[in-house]
């Protein structure tokens, strides 16, 4: 198994912010109310981490092949997103991971502004089930 070709993300709209607030039951006004926020200190509203957690775990599984295969994984958030961002999704080994049938791999989300906004740990089983 190799590493898969980077992925992009499409930008992220406030529809689609909408929706995945609805999804997930959070009405949390950070995330839907651009005055809020600015009030909070942000430039705009932050999107749910929730919609990069998805992209990720998407791309996770298309690596895998099989769901199954995808043991354990968990993401850090390094920086806040916001309306409009879209990012490279990159996936590769980590050097220091287990070998043989179940590998460690990372996943970094990284902005067109080259700013990384997340990264993913998993460990990732390299035979069918």
């Amino acid at each position: 198994m190799t590493a898969p070709a980077e992925a992009r993300t499409p930008p992220i709209s406030r529809v689609a912010i909408s929706w995945i607030c609805v999804a997930t039951n959070d009405s949390h006004p950070l995330h839907l109310d651009h005055e809020f926020a600015q009030q909070a200190g942000f430039k705009d509203v932050v999107v749910p981490g929730h919609i990069l957690i998805g992209w990720i775990g998407q791309y996770l599984e298309e690596w895998c092949g099989d769901p199954r295969n995808l043991l354990a994984w968990k993401v850090r958030f390094t920086a806040p997103v916001w309306p409009g961002d879209e990012f490279t999704l990159r996936g590769e080994f980590a050097p220091d991971g287990p070998s043989g049938d179940v590998r460690k791999v990372t996943v970094v989300a990284t902005s067109r502004e080259g700013k990384v906004c997340a990264q993913a740990t998993a460990e990732v089983r390299m035979t069918s089930v």
